[in-house]
């Protein structure tokens, strides 16, 4: 990717809100006034200024409805059409939790994750009455830590509309109190204001539910027809093509969907929504219940609650039919019937499938001319068979001369017997206890331990332990087969003593790079390999250690070792270590011990900090829709490449003047441009005279200063005759 700079540079533009689309069923306030306006009784403005709408729950005036509200004559019975997104926890993903009626529990509900949806169903239609005609119930613990989800409903359950939504919740904004006038957007959920949000789900904490009014839909279609309309383009098409395909007398679904807050998602304008987005495990919105105020169904009628008891978990190859319970206040007689899932039931009796999932079950009261239809969910979770591990301790590596008996140690967490088998090498066994036919070296012999499983349990994951036979070699021997060097000879000049080229397997008269160790850095990870001959036998230990910035100290590192290997006669071990790189320099070195006590110290390696394209889109908080080089976040007219180049906020408005300036001097034209000096990229300065015929510029026409973190640029260029000189620099990832 590259792109080019210009200079001639865009000048940044703050956004405005002079006039936008204001709500139809909430009263809203504009910035500056004292006076709220409710839209239902008067006349809509939609050129007035800057706004907030109705406050959270406990505050005033507010649209909350709790969840104990008399108004509510039905709720959600069903669902369709899941989808979780990232970070959600199987625990989490439990649909039938948004069934039924809302309550006070932060764990009855079915998390979404990040962008996750969900279509709820219903027994009977939510129609268009007077008033709001439905309420979305999420679980938020306070009134600032608000995870917001836009709302759509439907008729056939295919072609959906989106509730009209506005968010000034904008990230890069001055944080506020309540009690004053918020200003037009906000930083971070730890300031999150309800004012600042109209027509997401939900804006209300736990138990409190959000309205929804459909005939809005009606009157945010004829916005979308008229001329004053600010409506983005995508918002303003979804409308057009698809409210005509409603029928608001015959609501069947309402569709939730999350929105990742970390300004990826916009509002029917266009503008950013920000909400806690860094959640883990549990992320996204978390959908307690529908209730529906307005509906095709008698609500005169008196409700039923219906006790359903659990069901106890099976294993898939113990599975047996089990009798559903359930009972109704009402007396009335309950039937069951399979929501999701593989089995059968036969009146109260459930016969699950012997296969691995969930079975999930609804208890149902259809009600008669005094009670209304009720429901009650239980899940039937049908496991795999208990999981089991194995231990299996190292054997150490030996000799010919060592005994050719083994005890081997293994065991499983089951309690079950291990079983052995050799996958190389030639030897019997006899309990725990390995005899080698074969003590020759060098070779290397791989015992397998495993176990097969039973009733309860499944079979276990093998283990293998790898050990080498090898003929033991002194560093005396080997000095002399290598012209009688000492430990801390450095003959080749590769920063490696006699001691490591024993160790690593290398030649002392020449340099070996390919047997020494392998260092790298790529997308900010320092990576680095290196082997040990096993049949050095006078190697103590081979240590790595580093050391950060200016710190004087050096940390040993532990290492992960690989396989065993041969190689010319001698056995190696490969070693490996990886660790996310400082934002600094960091220095690597080895150090060694031999039994005769001498010790080394190899020269060390420095590493400068590199600061990846992909470090920089994680801190600024860029997902992976926004990521691409040439993408502009915050509309200023610079794109993520620039950015990350110069290390200025991705969602900040910047002037490209930060970074770039021009001037005349005694020598011709100036282009000084400042970049980050760990930024990964490459920087091609170019002149014309014309803007058609591009040339590079010499390197003698370019001079670098550091200064703290950046590198000043100067290109300095001689106007030729005519008087013009255009120029650009060229930045490429």
């Amino acid at each position: 990717m590259k792109k080019y700079l210009f200079l001639f540079f865009n000048v940044c533009v703050p956004f405005a809100l002079s006039a936008h689309y204001l709500p139809f069923a909430e009263p809203y306030m504009v910035a500056g006034s004292s006076e709220w306006v409710y839209p239902q009784s008067g006349e809509v403005d939609k050129n007035a200024g800057p706004v907030y709408f109705c406050a959270a729950a406990s505050q005033t005036p507010t649209t909350a409805i709790a969840y104990d509200d008399p108004r509510f004559v039905d709720w959600a019975s069903g669902w369709k059409d899941v989808y979780y997104g990232e970070n959600c926890a199987d625990e989490w993903r439990t649909p039938h939790l948004a069934c039924g009626k809302a309550g006070t529990s932060v764990f009855d509900i079915v998390c979404l994750g990040d962008g996750g949806s969900i279509t709820m169903t219903f027994d009977n239609a939510i129609r268009d009455g007077e008033g709001f005609d439905f309420a979305v119930f999420e679980n938020s613990f306070d009134e600032k830590f608000l995870e917001l989800a836009y709302v759509e409903v439907s008729s056939d359950g295919v072609n959906f509309v989106r509730f009209p939504n506005l968010s000034f919740m904008i990230p890069g904004f001055e944080d506020f109190e309540y009690g004053d006038p918020p200003p037009i957007g906000s930083t971070g959920s730890e300031s999150f204001d309800a004012r600042l949000v109209y027509n997401l789900a939900s804006k209300y904490s736990i138990g409190k539910g959000h309205p929804f009014d459909l005939a809005e839909l009606k009157y945010a279609y004829d916005f979308a027809m008229s001329a004053e309309c600010t409506f983005s383009d995508e918002y303003k098409n979804h409308i057009i093509q698809n409210y005509p395909k409603l029928d608001v007398q015959n609501v069947r679904y309402v569709r939730i969907v999350d929105i990742i807050g970390d300004g990826r998602n916009r509002d029917s304008e266009g503008y950013p929504i920000c909400d806690p987005c860094n959640c883990v495990g549990s992320a996204g919105f978390d959908l307690d219940a529908i209730g529906v105020i307005n509906s095709a169904k008698n609500s005169a009628l008196k409700p039923q609650t219906i006790t359903f008891e659990p069901l106890e978990p099976m294993q898939y190859n113990k599975v047996v039919p089990v009798e559903l319970v359930a009972v109704s206040d009402s007396n009335l007689p309950v039937r069951f019937e399979i929501v999701s899932g593989n089995a059968s039931i036969d009146g109260n009796v459930l016969t699950p499938a012997a296969e691995v999932g969930e079975i999930v079950i609804r208890a149902v009261q259809d009600g008669n001319d005094i009670y209304a239809k009720a429901y009650a969910f239980q899940i039937l979770k049908i496991t795999e068979k208990q999981t089991q591990a194995i231990t299996f301790s190292a054997i150490p590596n030996r000799t010919p001369e060592d005994s050719a008996t083994i005890g081997l140690e293994a065991s499983s967490s089951s309690g079950l017997p291990v079983g052995f088998y050799l996958v190389s090498g030639n030897g019997d066994f006899s309990g725990q206890t390995l005899v080698l036919n074969d003590t020759s070296a060098p070779q290397i012999i791989t015992v397998r331990a495993y176990q097969d499983g039973d009733s309860d349990y499944a079979q276990a994951t093998p283990v293998d332990r790898s050990f080498a036979i090898y003929n033991p070699q002194t560093f005396s021997q080997w000095s002399a087969a290598n012209g009688s060097v000492s430990e801390t000879d450095d003959l080749n000049g590769d920063g490696y003593c006699a001691a490591f080229d024993y160790a690593f397997g290398s030649e002392t008269a020449s340099a070996n790079p390919q047997n020494l160790p392998s260092m790298e850095v790529q997308n900010g990870v320092i990576s680095i390999s290196w082997r040990v001959r096993v049949d050095s036998s006078d190697v103590q230990s081979v240590q790595l250690k580093t050391r950060v910035g200016d710190s004087s100290l050096w940390v040993r590192r532990p290492a992960s070792s690989g396989d065993l290997y041969i190689e010319n006669g001698s056995v190696y071990c490969n070693y490996y270590f990886s660790m996310a790189q400082p934002k600094n320099s960091i220095d690597v070195r080895f150090d060694i011990s031999l039994a005769s006590g001498a010790t080394a110290v190899s020269e060390p390696r420095s590493f400068v900090y590199a600061y990846a394209y992909s470090d920089w889109l994680a801190d600024n908080l860029i997902g992976e829709r926004e990521s691409a080089a040439d993408y502009c976040v915050s509309s200023d007219g610079m794109t993520n490449l620039q950015k990350y180049a110069s290390n200025l906020p991705a969602r900040q408005v910047c002037s490209q003047s930060q970074v770039a300036s021009f001037s005349k001097s005694e020598s011709g034209a100036v282009l000084t441009y400042k970049f980050y000096k760990y930024a990964e990229v490459k920087k091609t300065f170019q002149w014309s005279t014309d803007m058609s015929n591009w040339f590079d510029a010499s390197d003698s026409d370019i001079t670098v200063e550091e200064v703290q973190t950046d590198l000043i640029y100067k290109f300095t260029k001689p106007i030729p005759d005519g008087g013009r000189c255009f120029m650009r620099v060229k930045i490429e990832k």
